[in-house]
């Protein structure tokens, strides 16, 4: 590469006049060694990917060779059951300044697992050459609901005396959370059919029960053994109703314990009623029969409370470039208590982490479920920790939710002037010149992420400059570094060049310099070439 020391311009090897100011580059150009480096940059066309479960959705991530090597970057692919998701391909090999895409493929099973909803994913492309260089970008998967219930009625025959037990269990072989409404009936409404409960809440993967008593609707009914058929209907709240076949047994009880003993209660009766008479006729014998003792009160039914739980447990969003926003992450709060309850939600950093509260506008009943939406939203450098945390009105707070998520900034060198010049001149040879001028060049971070500079290098092959970095090895956003520069000499009319060259974790900074010294030029005639007057030898 060629430094064009009048304007700055970066040229290309094999070129002799400046792409900009078109100055003779043989007289005007310095040659620069471009030291090597490594850079990537990634961008991922749709960020939203919807799924049916047991279909296949994809997006495409294209990967940038921002470096000056020819370089392998691999990518990998996180926040996903890897089972079901892949890159194809997982590795591009790029030339500099050249780009390939990627496809993120997603084929979730038509089970249970996993569960509906909306989650984060993100693919990081790293460097072969360099892996501490890489990049991450990140979007949102929904996997869609879908419902696959079945139920069963067991025994699917009793034997009643006086009322007849069945339970009726329902399975949720789909993804996601559904309502089953349960009802019992027989043709000739003989029975009376009751269920506890009459509504199910059925997670997806779960078998929910209800308890069902079967009974006469008249009393009198004949129990000879005749066998009553009753139908039990399951009606979720997504697809067809299932029609469960059962019937129960009308059996007569056998002969009753009164009329085997009854002669035996008498006589026992008869021998108290006798003892009774002459404990109270003759002295002071003990009371017979004993007063019996007065049994304790029933114990009363336990209070309804309610039990909220939370899924899941913690949340990661990994790397987020300032100033950018993650994808939102679903918190599932599910009440599976038997009382109402309600909640509020509070979030611990409300700088960096932001919430979608979709729980605390109304109670959460047995068996409900709400969400409470988050995103990280880093603002500056680091890592930030958070948690959110739930207070309820009924039953045990659920723990917090611990959040955490690393800002990553994009660091930005601008060094003012652009190019340092240097001209030691006069105007008349009765003044005598200075050997020695000096500049300030300031470099700035412009950008919002940390940058690292690693060294500061002077390339003069004339020995007339000087340089005194005062660069810290690190520069914050927004921080500025200063470089003293001295140009010395005592020769008359002759022009010098060098560069400072700036390394730092983004690559070379070039910085031309220039300085002559003699008196100014005086134009004879128009046509006259330029007359430079210096001073006699002595």
């Amino acid at each position: 590469m060629i430094v064009c020391t009048k304007c700055g311009t970066e040229n290309p090897d094999g070129i002799q006049f400046c792409r900009r100011c078109g100055g003779y580059l043989d007289w005007s150009g310095v040659k620069v060694a471009v030291l090597a480096g490594s850079a990537v940059s990634a961008m991922i066309k749709s960020q939203d990917v919807v799924v049916e479960p047991g279909g296949q959705a994809s997006c495409e991530v294209t990967v940038n060779n921002d470096g000056r090597l020819v370089d392998e970057y691999r990518l990998q692919l996180g926040g996903v059951d890897l089972s079901w998701a892949s890159v194809e391909p997982s590795s591009l090999r790029l030339m500099p300044k050249t780009s390939a895409t990627a496809r993120v493929l997603f084929r979730p099973p038509r089970a249970s697992n996993p569960m509906a909803g909306t989650g984060a994913f993100v693919v990081t492309v790293s460097s072969s050459a360099d892996p501490s260089v890489r990049s991450q970008v990140a979007g949102s998967l929904t996997i869609r609901p879908f419902a696959d219930i079945s139920a069963t009625v067991t025994p699917q025959t009793s034997d009643s005396l006086k009322v007849a037990e069945h339970t009726v269990n329902v399975e949720n072989r789909g993804n996601a959370t559904i309502r089953v409404a349960l009802s019992a009936q027989d043709a000739d409404n003989r029975l009376t059919c009751e269920l506890d409960p009459p509504d199910v809440m059925v997670r997806g993967g779960t078998v929910a029960r209800s308890h069902l008593t079967v009974r006469p609707s008249n009393p009198k009914e004949p129990r000879n053994g005749r066998r009553i058929p009753f139908q039990v209907f399951v009606q979720p709240a997504t697809g067809a109703p299932i029609r469960l076949d059962a019937a129960t047994l009308l059996l007569q009880p056998g002969a009753s314990w009164w009329s085997k003993w009854r002669f035996v209660v008498a006589t026992v009766l008869l021998l108290v009623v006798a003892g009774s008479a002459v404990a109270y006729a003759g002295p002071p014998y003990p009371h017979w029969p004993p007063v019996p003792k007065s049994s304790p009160p029933a114990p009363a039914a336990p209070p309804a409370v309610a039990k909220v739980t939370i899924n899941p447990p913690s949340i990661s969003f990994g790397t987020v470039q300032v100033g950018a926003g993650s994808s939102a992450v679903s918190v599932i709060v599910a009440n599976t208590g038997t009382g109402k309850t309600k909640l509020t939600t509070t979030l611990s950093d409300t700088k960096d982490y932001s919430m979608q509260d979709l729980c605390s506008s109304s109670e959460l009943g047995p068996g409900q479920q709400c969400q409470v939406q988050i995103s990280f939203s880093p603002k500056a450098e680091g890592d930030f920790k958070g948690n959110l945390s739930f207070a309820v009105t009924s039953g045990d707070a659920p723990k917090s939710i611990a959040l955490s998520g690393q800002g990553k900034g994009v660091a930005l060198l601008s060094c003012t002037p652009p190019s340092v010049t240097f001209n030691i001149t006069g105007r008349t040879t009765a003044v005598a010149l200075t050997t020695s001028v000096s500049q300030t060049l300031t470099c700035t971070n412009a950008g919002n992420g940390a940058l690292t500079i690693t060294s500061v290098v002077l390339q003069d092959s004339s020995g007339k400059f000087n340089i005194q970095p005062n660069c810290v090895n690190t520069l914050a956003p927004g921080a500025s570094c200063t470089v003293s520069v001295q140009f010395n000499t005592s020769t008359f009319g002759a022009s010098f060049s060098a560069l400072i060259l700036i390394n730092d974790s983004l690559g070379q900074q070039v910085v031309p310099m220039s300085g002559f010294r003699g008196y100014e030029v005086i134009l004879i005639c128009p046509q006259c070439t330029r007359l430079v007057i210096q001073p006699t030898p002595t």
